[in-house]
């Protein structure tokens, strides 16, 4: 039935026609009030919220209810984009957000950058596998490649390398043993052939096997010779002459360094004889007199590894060397005079972790930039051996040359470039220290690392690597196998010189 024919049961047919259709509840309240309307006006006073003194409330006619536009939401606050990650690194990791070695990336700076804006370098001591972040970067320096199909053997006995160049000549030289005795040798190098050039006796001979090389300098028409004898006494002696005692006890187990100084020549060492090692340079004159004996640091520190930088001509007026401690070590560089006396206090190059035992630290100058190359050895966070690379004027974070992959004691060399250095580092080819290793070369220019250049010998190892340079401009690299020591001439590409920034435009007058 509808509802307009239930109003007229009602007895209400008077209003069908005039009335408004109205909301139910409305027209019970207009009507009187019988059984049934009251109960509707009770159930309507509760719906709507009746006082508790309705009764004494008067009656009201009810407004007629009016169409009012729906409610509008309370205002909600403008969602947050989420951070959008920098254009061109999708794989970047969000802020805050672990890393895949273990750490958090910075909250403030972008993912794939330094602080600094620039690329992340990983420290000396990174994980195994790390390798440097700009090891492929555009504009990298490339590889050096090998000239000679095999190696040329110069001499049969295992050792490390000593070598001076004059020309198109190289001097290699090495230590021999055999029948119970031992000397040191010297071998001329030129036009792919070896040639004894002469050799000093060592009396008495050091029985175990030799790790540091011999210090060797070519000055006209004579050669000189830097090295020890089983007592571990350090002499220097021109070949063919009488040799000079330098110390009662230098530590064998590191190479001293030979440089033309004015009026003679300058030699450093590691001088053992004490609790604390001390980093040592003695100067002498033309004849090979001894004529100062100089330490090159303050008393309330140490000194190993002393390392003459060499220039083209075979002088030196810097050397370079460590502060070892068993947390964090200095690496540290005194500067010459022209007749090799130290001037001044060392300055600290940078703060590294702990060094090997015994340390090894080479520098080489980009001539035409003046700026110092810095290789060092240390031990990383799971103890093995690392092999640093950093500027002697910064950024001194530093990065490895190798990967961290073995232990025990690695061996290194640097040679200066027109607008960088070439370094040629040992490699182990598996984790224990008395593992087989190769040769790494790699030429560093002032931001980025070339491609790594792997050496063996034909017995397939390969360590204890010296660069020099014969002034046509090819690289000499020699090394120790297992049995002999071996010579090879690589071929290196330029570095280009470094983009200078252009000026800054001058601002509105």
């Amino acid at each position: 039935m509808s509802a307009l024919a239930r109003l007229g049961e009602n007895g209400d047919a008077a209003q069908r026609e005039d009335t408004p259709l109205l909301p139910r509840r409305h027209v019970l309240v207009r009507r009187s009030p019988g059984p049934f309307a009251l109960r509707w006006a009770l159930l309507t006073c509760l719906l709507l919220g009746c006082g508790d003194d309705a009764a004494g409330t008067p009656a009201t006619t009810a407004p007629a209810l009016t169409d009012t536009p729906p409610q509008q939401p309370a205002a909600q606050p403008t969602p947050i984009p989420p951070t959008p990650r920098p254009p061109g690194d999708p794989t970047a990791t969000p802020p805050g957000q672990p890393t895949p070695d273990g750490a958090t990336a910075d909250p403030g700076t972008p993912p794939g950058t330094a602080a600094n804006g620039a690329a992340p370098t990983p420290p000396a001591g990174s994980p195994p596998g790390t390798a440097p972040a700009d090891a492929t970067a555009a504009g990298a320096p490339g590889a050096c490649v090998r000239e000679d199909r095999v190696p040329l053997e110069v001499m049969p006995e295992r050792g490390a390398p000593g070598l001076a160049t004059e020309g198109t000549t190289l001097w290699v030289a090495g230590y021999r043993f055999d029948e119970g005795r031992e000397r040191v040798q010297v071998m001329r190098v030129s036009a792919g052939r070896a040639v004894l050039e002469g050799e000093l006796q060592v009396d008495p001979p050091l029985t175990q096997g030799r790790h540091a090389a011999p210090g060797l300098l070519h000055d006209g028409t004579r050669t000189l010779l830097a090295y020890t004898d089983g007592r571990g006494k350090l002499f220097v002696a021109a070949l063919g002459g009488a040799p000079t005692l330098i110390s009662e006890l230098a530590d064998i187990r590191l190479s001293p360094t030979l440089a033309k100084v004015a009026g003679g020549y300058a030699v450093t060492f590691t001088d053992s004889s004490g609790p604390t090692p001390r980093a040592i340079l003695v100067r002498l004159n033309a004849e090979l007199g001894r004529v100062a004996e100089h330490v090159l640091h303050p008393d309330y520190m140490g000194g190993t590894a002393p390392f003459l930088v060499r220039e083209p001509d075979g002088s030196a007026h810097r050397v370079a060397f460590a502060d070892p401690r068993r947390g964090l070590s200095t690496l540290l560089l005194a500067t010459l005079g022209p007749d090799g006396v130290p001037s001044g206090e060392p300055v600290t190059v940078s703060v590294v972790s702990q060094l090997t035992d015994p340390a090894r630290v080479v520098m080489a100058e980009a001539r035409d930039t003046r700026r110092l190359h810095v290789g060092f050895t240390a031990v990383d966070a799971r103890g093995a051996t690392a092999v640093g690379h950093l500027f002697s004027n910064g950024p001194s974070n530093p990065r490895p040359l190798i990967q961290n992959r073995g232990y025990g004691v690695l061996d290194l060399d640097a040679l200066g470039l027109p607008h960088g250095a070439l370094f040629v580092v040992d490699s182990p080819l598996a984790d224990p220290d008395t593992s087989p290793r190769e040769l790494v070369v790699r030429l560093v220019d002032g931001q980025s690392f070339g491609e790594p250049l792997s050496l063996r010998s034909p017995d397939g190892t390969a360590r204890a690597g010296r660069l020099a340079r014969l002034a046509d401009g090819t690289v000499m690299v020699a090394y120790t196998g297992l049995r002999e020591i071996y010579v090879e001439r690589l071929r290196c590409p330029d570095i280009a010189a470094p983009v200078a920034a252009p000026a800054p435009s001058p601002g509105p007058p």
